[in-house]
Parts: C-alpha cells; sequence; structure tokens
C-alpha cells in the first residue's frame, strides 16, 4: 500500500491466488487472467508497450507460461541493450 500511495498512477499491485479463493485478490493462472483480458480490467490499464511495465517474480513455471502470453501483446523481455517491457525473478 506504501508503495502504491508513493507512486500513484505508476504503479499497481495486484495480488493473485492461483487456487484458493480470498477476498479482494483474483483467482486464477497468471497466463489466463492476462490472456482473457481479466488482470488488464482489474487495473484498468490494458497490456501495451505503450503503458506497460511488467515485473514478474515467483515460480519459473509461471514465468514461462506468462512471457509467451505478454509476447502476443507486444510486450518484450527487458534487455540492457535494447530496453523492453518484461523483468523477471525466478523465486521459490
Amino acid at each position: 500500500e506504501h508503495l502504491q500511495f508513493r507512486y500513484e498512477g505508476r504503479l499497481k499491485y495486484v495480488p493473485i491466488v492461483s487456487r484458493e479463493l480470498s477476498l479482494g485478490k483474483l483467482q486464477g493462472r497468471i497466463p489466463e487472467l492476462i490472456a482473457s483480458g481479466e488482470l488488464a480490467n482489474k487495473v484498468d490499464v490494458p497490456f501495451s508497450p505503450q503503458s506497460s511495465f511488467v515485473m514478474l517474480c515467483g515460480n519459473p513455471e509461471m514465468i514461462k507460461d506468462t512471457l509467451p502470453v505478454l509476447q502476443e501483446l507486444g510486450l518484450e523481455k527487458y534487455r540492457t541493450r535494447t530496453g523492453g517491457h518484461v523483468i523477471y525473478e525466478r523465486y521459490w
């Protein structure tokens, strides 16, 4: 909440759970929530190269499954020389 306030209008934090139901959190797998448009609707911002920079952190399988979905929307992995829209950290 502190970071959302500090970076108001530039940062959106959306908690997502894949299995259990939890009040106030999206439920489902991240790739499907992106592909269906549900996540974009929640943050009220479309995923696009003009308006998005995505940080994925979590299970390596989630990252592997999510990258192609983001690439279909025109978002590319960030690279030092060329830039991009998606960074990630594999975390257990």
